[in-house]
């Protein structure tokens, strides 16, 4: 009872008057006594240690190590749930930066990962770090697939240079913004004009702003640099889909290279003809680091997923590829297909309107078009495909 509890302090008070005393206060007792206010008495509240405890089992909620290291949440563990992100990934492949998986929990084993380690539904995952990096990295492994542009941002970002694009072509765009806001997973669509020239479609985005769309017009003529690296930081940008003339400015290119985020390439036939995503593979790419972004993608825009494997050794595929391939289409309850073919596939695949084209976005395509003429990787010649809709995933 209280009075027992305060006579008991009472009792090692007059045995020590020094020693350290912690109390389980379920009463709203107070450090001040009968014996006067005492600095050495630590009373703990019942009800906020059980809310606490009991947190701890919420679905949903990290578990963070309150009297281990610093105790401010730079421990923590997590449950990888079935559809995660990270499932049928190498632990190498996920960037650690300010952060790594210490250990994982399997079962009723404790493993020491390497990073070639795969990490599998159900794994408990111990992370250390810091505690607003580990923050972030529970939401990622907590996310489900079928959720682009997450993990990158959760909204479109059209561009439009009125000095580039006609008349025409910048209704087209509009509209191509549009249809895909409204079948992926994206919370806004966000349509930037640059060099503003009065047009009928000027006209409509103005009629057009939103919740779910906000139309906003540059008319202070401000670099592109400029505007994309503010309109990053300002809005969470997912995805950025520019027109075919604007990507291929190399200036604009590079910028692009450095936001690190998803360029779409509004193709010329249209979204609606889309039938599948199809992948390039060629050695020295980390397709485990994008496989779960080629099947989501692919899952939302309903495209059947086709690799294409030239000149197949089964040096381009390992088994491990085969695997993690064959395991995330597994989570998405979608066939792959894998093409071992002895033609050039981009000889094959020019003059169909059907496919989107997955690209990854390394430095070569940085160079002038005279150096990668040269180049033998398939992602250094997509502009022989430019008619196409393709989908430049950022490698670092």
């Amino acid at each position: 009872t209280k009075t027992d509890t305060k006579e008991s302090i009472y009792n090692v008070r007059k045995y020590n008057k020094n020693i350290r005393i912690v109390v389980l206060n379920r009463w709203d007792l107070e450090c001040e006594f009968e014996q006067g206010v005492d600095d050495n008495v630590t009373l703990l509240n019942a009800s906020e240690i059980l809310a606490s405890r009991f947190a701890d089992y919420l679905p949903d909620t990290p578990l963070i190590a309150k009297n281990v290291g610093l105790g401010m949440g730079e421990i923590m563990e997590l449950i990888v749930p079935f559809g995660s992100t990270y499932v049928y990934r190498h632990i190498s492949t996920n960037e650690q930066s300010n952060w790594r998986v210490a250990a994982i929990c399997r079962g009723q084993k404790l493993i020491l990962p390497r990073p070639t380690f795969e990490i599998r539904p159900n794994d408990i995952l111990l992370i250390i770090g810091n505690p607003a990096v580990l923050e972030s990295i529970y939401k990622s492994v907590k996310s489900e697939l079928g959720q682009f542009p997450i993990p990158f941002g959760r909204n479109i970002y059209l561009m439009i240079d009125m000095m580039v694009n006609k008349n025409e072509n910048v209704d087209f765009l509009i509209n191509e913004a549009i249809l895909l806001h409204s079948k992926l997973n994206s919370s806004r669509l966000i349509i930037k004009i640059i060099n503003p020239s009065y047009c009928t479609a000027l006209d409509k985005l103005k009629k057009m702003d939103s919740n779910h769309i906000l139309v906003e017009i540059d008319y202070r003529h401000s670099s592109f640099k400029k505007i994309l690296s503010s309109d990053i930081r300002k809005y969470d940008i997912g995805l950025i889909m520019v027109a075919n003339s604007h990507f291929n400015k190399r200036a604009i290119k590079k910028e692009l290279y450095k936001a690190k985020i998803p360029i779409l390439k509004v193709g010329d036939y249209g979204l609606e003809s889309l039938k599948k995503g199809v992948v390039l593979l060629e050695s020295g790419i980390n397709y485990e680091k994008f496989s779960p972004i080629i099947f989501d993608i692919s899952s939302q825009l309903d495209l059947d997923a086709k690799l294409y494997d030239y000149l197949s050794d089964n040096s381009t595929i390992e088994k491990e590829l085969r695997e993690n391939f064959e395991n995330i289409s597994n989570i998405f309850n979608r066939d792959v297909e894998i093409i071992e073919s002895q033609i050039n596939p981009i000889r094959s695949l020019r003059g169909s309107k059907d496919f989107l084209l997955f690209v990854p976005f390394d430095k070569e395509l940085l160079e002038p078009k005279l150096l990668t003429f040269f180049y033998t990787k398939f992602s250094s010649h997509y502009d022989k495909l430019d008619s196409n809709y393709q989908l430049f995933m950022p490698m670092d």
